[in-house]
């Protein structure tokens, strides 16, 4: 074991440090996230072109070419004297275009030789794609923009810029599919990249390992010990007897010849007292390093990492950088080069010790950097030390210092490179260490994450030598388990999960809803003893089958579906017993029921598919988790028609009574869980808002077991994709705990899904996470009060959401990228009012659909139930409930128990609805079919997705009778609720 003393530092630059010579990279803001990653700001949308298929999606940044990159003006021709009156002499007689590749998917343009102040027009197109965009050239007419080209989008570029008769243009071959950025100006990756660095035998998004000790054993260990293989074993060579163990490590090399991964070689520059850095400038060492690429390739490890002088920039280390860097970058380059020569595939690894730099002269590695052609990996030694993180704001702080780990992570995006982070760990001997904090595991975690298009490959240091840091997380071979509260975080957050089981009864686990990707509505009428053929993907089914029942469901099999005799499946013909989750309208007799439905709702239960359930969902009532007599609320509200609650730990209460709160969800859970709802009653669906992810495995491990079987999942705020990922692995582990899947509903309500420059590409992430966790993600919820509030705005009582134009324009998005295609369901924003003691604009509710409220519901009479509606708010509640439906929104989030009754009423699909549904689903070769209603006609392949929806909310909802409004529906609800 090599003992690596490290001495106090202090972090004494706050700057950023100046690029190295040959990178022209602009200036970027430090980020107070652990992901600092620069964006164009937007400039102007681009315009539809007529002849092309699609848009490209754009977000221009503008900015005089000299103030972003200096340094360019040393590359430009010269000027010619001007051509007219007025005209400069900076501008050229000749336009030009230059035209690069950056972070992947951002195309740059910038224009020189233009008449400064005039109007330009610039005009990208593809073979599918165009767009184009009108600016003015700055005083030197020179201009610089960037649009951003699909995900996926492979293909050549062509620009023109027009400006009167000044007319440049040019091409750019374009691939996103590389998962490494292509560098934004200058320069060539070095030999070897781009990397692919996905894990193989952990299967993390990067290459994960460990360096216990140098002996076999202990990394295979540790990879049992924490549940996922390592991929990449890190060792350290013998460096103070000479040349011959340096270059020709036949140890510790040798001893890993049966270890599958990749081996990350720590190398000083020359062996201890026997070279410097000014000798290794010149050449001298050169045919040294040769003689160690050869080794490699000898050995079979050609493919290794080799960190080349790590930690150059603290004085600690006896080959350590100077003030100035000048030789030991030149000794740098030197080596790399003799490596290569012998070894072209070996990757070079430039690594700098986190938190502070004695070394070079400025506080910062970066005048260190030996260039993009020397280097593999940008790599960063961060230990939870000099100072600790205890919070998040310290751990984002250190991370983002231009010594800190985010700081790296978006210097190695910006040159093409990938993030390594060779050793890094908590630090409970060090002199300012944190101790035994699984806040750092869990914040390193979440940058890795965060970073994974860049990351590379990432190490634990795992030191039980008191001399060292100390670090060391279990008790295994060669460990010491000196931190066990963090290993319990790195294994929660590295191990591998569970297999995953099925609920008890049921054929498949929830999460794959039955077995179903898609599910196929069904075309058949509610007519008794029809025999009919109906698609459907699950296995076995589809083909003849005969409806015993008055209503089809959404699936096409239960709830009246008679599945034909010997096929497997026939299980699924009704409802495993004690699967039910809700029937809607449970309150009302059996005459009631038969009055108002021609298709009655039916029985969810929790093997249905997704879209089903979620439609299912009606209106989701929030309930603060401080309420005293929580357990008796949540059954009261059930018993009244209530579908689904969330208990809130976020929003609804203050933040001194989170943990008080925690108690009280987890106490009104187990007491639920004891006394759970009689036979034929709805446990309805239940989740818990969190504030943070951390939350999630603290609430279920204080579940009892019939407690947690009440649990449908959790509610995640301030949803976007650097932190979903992180939340949602939350929701999925703690399913794993549980033995079950759990719901996840994601909140959008950040500043970036509504700040228009942050917004498309927020959502499209976003839309990534939705597709990877489809399975798992119920249904996308809004954050209408957040949203608003970012703006101080709050709609008044007597106006729709959708009369908030910057909300409005937001929730059209939303729907634009998140419920595209009809996979993924989007709620209706929350209505925060129920009481109205006065009124400036007349109720919207015209007074003829209540006049003969009282044919159904004798008891309620029609101008009455207006009355009490209008009185209570409720008018415009049902406005915006109606509106949500028009903007392709299912479901409602409500605060009071009284907006439940018409959230519901208004799900209900009309007979109407119901018959054009029917009609479009009955034909699958398109066409137009009239409806039966004799006032519109029906498109058989647009309607469709509609058509489904319509269906999915009639098994939820039911079908009410011909002639029948939600009015109806209301009257007869609230006659018994009442």
């Amino acid at each position: 074991m090599i003992e690596r003393q490290r001495s106090r530092m202090a972090l004494t630059y706050n700057g950023r440090p100046s690029p190295p010579v040959g990178r022209l990279v602009p200036a970027v803001p430090t980020s107070t996230s652990s992901r600092a990653r620069r964006r164009p700001a937007p400039l102007a949308a681009w315009r539809r072109r007529r002849h092309v298929l699609g848009l490209l999606a754009a977000a221009f940044t503008v900015a005089l070419l000299g103030t972003l990159m200096p340094g360019a003006a040393a590359t430009t021709t010269p000027t010619p004297p001007p051509d007219q009156e007025g005209v400069s002499s900076s501008v050229a007689s000749v336009p030009t275009l230059a035209i690069v590749l950056f972070d992947s998917d951002i195309v740059l343009v910038g224009g020189r030789g233009f008449l400064p102040g005039e109007d330009t027009l610039i005009e990208a197109t593809t073979d599918s794609l165009g767009g184009s965009a009108t600016m003015k050239p700055g005083e030197d007419g020179r201009f610089l923009l960037g649009f951003r080209v699909p995900a996926g989008f492979v293909g050549t570029v062509s620009v023109v810029a027009t400006q009167g008769e000044r007319v440049a243009n040019g091409q750019l071959d374009v691939d996103t599919r590389t998962a490494v950025p292509t560098l934004p100006v200058g320069g060539e990756p070095g030999a070897g990249s781009p990397l692919d660095t996905v894990g193989e035998h952990s299967g993390l998004p990067w290459m994960s390992g460990v360096h216990p000790d140098n002996p076999l054993q202990p990394y295979l260990d540790f990879g049992t010990w924490r549940g996922r293989a390592i991929d990449v074993a890190h060792v350290f060579t013998i460096r103070d007897n000479g040349w011959g163990p340096l270059v020709e490590p036949k140890w510790p090399v040798d001893d890993f010849k049966a270890f599958p991964g990749t081996l990350v070689i720590s190398q000083p520059l020359y062996p201890e007292g026997a070279g410097n850095n000014a000798e290794c400038a010149s050449g001298a060492y050169n045919e040294q390093w040769k003689k160690f690429g050869s080794f490699l390739v000898n050995r079979n490890r050609a493919d290794s990492i080799v960190r080349l002088g790590w930690e150059f920039n603290g004085k600690f280390m006896y080959w350590h950088v100077d003030d100035d860097p000048t030789n030991w970058v030149k000794c740098f380059q030197n080596i790399a080069t003799a490596i290569r020569s012998t070894n072209p595939d070996v990757k070079i690894d430039w690594t700098f010790n986190g938190h502070n730099s004695p070394v070079p002269a400025g506080g910062t590695p970066w005048p260190a950097y030996p260039g993009d052609e020397y280097v593999d990996y940008i790599g960063i030694d961060p230990y939870d030390h000099f100072p600790p993180s205890h919070s998040d704001e310290a751990f984002d702080k250190q991370c983002n210092d231009p010594n800190g780990l985010c700081y790296a992570a978006q210097f190695a995006r910006e040159h093409g490179k990938k993030l390594s982070v060779g050793e890094w760990g908590v630090a409970s001997c060090s002199g300012n260490g944190g101790g035994d904090n699984p806040l750092y595991i869990r914040k390193m975690w979440e940058t890795f994450v965060a970073n994974k298009d860049v990351m590379g490959y990432e190490s634990y240091f795992s030191d039980p030598n008191v001399g060292n840091v100390c670090s060391t997380l279990h008790s295994g071979t060669g460990d010491g388990g000196q931190n066990p509260r963090s290993g319990a975080e790195y294994k929660r957050l590295w191990g591998a999960r569970a297999p995953r089981v099925a609920s008890k009864g049921a054929s498949r686990p929830r999460g794959r809803l039955g077995g179903l990707a898609r599910n196929e509505a069904i075309a058949g009428k509610c007519r008794e003893g029809v025999t009919r053929t109906f698609p459907s993907n699950r296995p076995l089914l589809g083909g003849t089958v005969r409806r015993v029942g008055r209503c089809p469901r959404s699936d096409g099999v239960r709830g009246g579906w008679e599945v034909p005799a010997g096929t497997d499946d026939a299980r699924h013909a009704e409802p495993e017993e004690g699967a039910a989750l809700l029937r809607h309208f449970a309150f009302l007799d059996a005459a009631a029921t038969d009055a108002l439905f021609h298709c009655p709702p039916q029985e969810i239960s929790a093997a249905d598919e997704r879209r089903l359930v979620a439609t299912a969902l009606g209106a989701t009532l929030y309930a603060p988790g401080t309420r005293p007599r929580l357990a008796d609320d949540v059954r009261r509200q059930l018993a009244a028609g209530v579908a689904s609650m969330v208990l809130c730990l976020e929003d609804a209460i203050a933040d001194h009574e989170v943990p008080a709160a925690e108690a009280n969800v987890v106490l009104a859970l187990n007491e639920l869980g004891d006394s759970p709802p009689a036979a034929g009653e709805s446990p309805g669906l239940l989740f818990v808002r969190v504030r943070a992810a951390e939350q999630i495995p603290a609430l279920v491990a204080g579940l009892t077991p019939a407690a947690a079987a009440l649990l449908a999942g959790f509610v995640l705020p301030k949803f976007v994709e650097d932190t979903g990922e992180v939340a949602l692995d939350a929701v999925l582990r703690a399913g794993d705990d549980l033995g079950r899947p759990l719901w996840a509903m994601p909140v959008l309500e950040s500043p970036e899904v509504i700040n228009r420059e942050s917004r498309l590409e927020t959502l499209l992430g976003v839309r990534r996470l939705l597709d990877k966790h489809a399975e798992h993600v119920l249904a996308v919820r809004l954050g209408a009060t957040d949203l608003s509030g970012l703006f101080g705005l709050r709609r008044d009582r007597d106006l729709t959401i959708y009369d908030i134009a910057v909300v409005r324009d937001c929730i059209a998005d939303i729907v634009n990228v998140c419920a595209r295609g009809g996979e993924h369901v989007v709620t209706g924003p929350v209505w925060e009012y129920f009481a109205q003691p006065e009124r400036l604009f007349v109720s919207s509710l015209r007074v003829t659909p209540f006049a003969n409220v009282e044919l159904v519901d004798p008891v309620v009479q029609g101008q009455a139930l207006r009355r009490d509606l209008v009185s209570a708010d409720l008018d415009r509640l049902i406005k915006e409930v109606v509106l949500d439906k028009a903007n392709g929104l299912i479901g409602k989030t409500v605060i009071h128990p009284s907006h439940v009754a018409a959230v519901h009423a208004l799900y209900v699909v009309t007979h109407e609805e119901y018959e054009d549904a029917q009609t479009v689903l009955a034909g699958e070769a398109g066409g137009v079919r009239p409806s039966r209603y004799a006032n519109k006609m029906n498109e058989l392949r647009p309607h469709r997705l509609w058509a489904q929806a319509v269906v999915r909310r009639a098994t939820a909802f039911g079908v009410l009778r011909e002639g029948h409004t939600f009015v109806d529906v209301l009257a007869a609800s609230q006659a018994v609720t009442a």
